[in-house]
């Protein structure tokens, strides 16, 4: 009985196609994946630097038809321009194109598509990156106790198991094995031991409640807080009944407001990992008290509720890059930026446009020396 398919073939582009993604053979159910070919995203490309090209890489596979490597493509539109681009296979069934460079202020996306050689195809869900300088003022993979994070009492917590630690999750049923950063292992979950059974640990009896410490936002023009979450509650005895709650306070905690509400159902109530976002003045002021609380509960009848939160950070995307002249966006100014420079003025190239002015002379010319003087 396979339970963890959160309802979209989009999270699973790489199961071999006639993998059985849920079963009940008690009530003889079974839902199949069965394509001619089966392509996906290797990593969504969700944020780029202007003037940056990156490389996007996908998966492609036979399904019930034999995969024809030559239509795995890479489709852009960019300001509603549209082109494409065969994508080169660098291994076995893992292909990469590039993305073209980017300008601030283009609305752009992409997706791969493939074909059979009886010419059936598949394609990825479009993805749009964002374009911009990115300043991050604060970034939490929770491989180490962040500060003030605690897990909250005075009402905020009356679950009898199940309560918020930060561990490494161990695989059951309704919560994951591994947490969401690449290179780690911790995350904060509802009790990330196994036990014997999917309810060994879950939350029961109750809420549970996890509140941040104080974070700043008010360096940030406009900033932003992103997030992973994970969350189930599709099995037990209640599924679909229980919701997993996020709210923001400006205010060191003293009020809240609603973030989002996952649940009661939908496909991200079936566990895995769903990234959320949200502009912090859309809903409170940007203080340096900003606090967040994750809500887990099981409410009335038991049912099996898990829950996890990794890879928080507070951030925000402008156009206004705080160190322009980095031209080989290698973090350091030095003569190598100066004669890219030097390369995009002769070329004519929109990069080399300093001023703005939507022309290239020597006002530009004088525009990069400045910024280059005043360094990062």
């Amino acid at each position: 009985d396979n339970a963890s398919f959160n309802g979209s073939w989009s999270n699973y582009p790489y199961l071999p196609s006639g993998t059985i993604l849920i079963s009940d053979i008690e009530r003889g159910l079974f839902i199949v994946k069965l394509d001619e070919v089966s392509v996906g995203l290797l990593d969504e490309i969700d944020f780029v630097e202007p003037g940056v090209v990156r490389e996007v890489q996908a998966m492609a596979a036979d399904g019930i038809g034999s995969l024809d490597p030559s239509t795995v493509t890479l489709h852009y539109t960019i300001n509603q321009a549209s082109d494409s681009v065969q994508m080169t296979e660098q291994s076995l069934g893992v292909f990469a194109a590039n993305l073209p460079a980017l300008a601030c202020g283009d609305d752009a996306e992409y997706w791969v598509s493939a074909a059979s050689v009886n010419g059936d195809s598949a394609r990825t869900e479009s993805v749009g990156p964002r374009v911009g300088a990115l300043a991050v003022a604060l970034d939490l993979p929770f491989e180490s106790a962040p500060a003030g994070w605690f897990i909250a009492n005075d009402g905020g917590q009356t679950a009898s198991t199940g309560t918020w630690g930060r561990m490494d999750p161990q695989a059951t049923g309704a919560q994951p094995e591994d947490d969401h950063t690449v290179s780690g292992t911790q995350c904060y979950v509802t009790d990330g031991r196994a036990g014997s059974g999917v309810g060994s640990y879950d939350v029961d009896g109750g809420r549970t409640t996890l509140v941040s410490g104080a974070l700043d936002a008010s360096a940030l023009n406009a900033p932003r807080v992103g997030y992973w979450r994970w969350y189930s509650n599709d099995q037990g005895n209640a599924p679909g009944a229980d919701v997993f709650r996020i709210d923001v306070s400006d205010d060191d905690g003293a009020s809240w407001t609603s973030v989002e509400v996952v649940g009661p159902t939908g496909p991200e109530t079936s566990g895995g990992w769903y990234y959320h976002e949200f502009a912090v003045t859309d809903l409170v002021a940007a203080t340096d008290t900003l606090r967040l609380r994750f809500i887990a509960e099981d409410a009335g009848d038991g049912s099996i509720v898990e829950a996890a939160v990794d890879d928080l950070r507070i951030f925000e995307i402008s156009c206004d890059d705080p160190c322009a002249a980095d031209l080989t966006h290698d973090g350091d100014l030095n003569t190598n930026d100066f004669f890219a420079f030097l390369a995009l003025y002769d070329a004519g190239d929109d990069l080399a446009d300093f001023t703005g002015e939507g022309d290239i002379n020597t006002n530009d010319f004088f525009a990069f020396l400045a910024a280059y003087q005043t360094g990062c």
